[in-house]
């Protein structure tokens, strides 16, 4: 099919949320810009109670989004 699969590459990036302190250095400095901070938002349903009624909430995220693999 003439696609990479993740084994092929020649390095994965492995990010741990509860190490990073969001600081940007990895992203200044990767060559490619495969790296970038980023935002997200996620939209969660919750319910609480005896009877619980939904509930949308919208969440805010801080997160390192790593570029697609084509």
């Amino acid at each position: 099919n003439g696609q990479l699969t993740l084994k092929e590459l020649p390095y994965i990036i492995q990010w741990d949320a509860g190490k990073c302190t969001r600081c940007g250095q990895c992203t200044t400095v990767c060559p490619q810009k495969a790296i970038e901070p980023s935002v997200m938002v996620q939209r969660v349903v919750t319910s609480e109670g005896p009877m619980p009624l939904p509930q949308s909430v919208r969440q805010v995220g801080q997160g390192i989004m790593v570029g697609q693999i084509l």
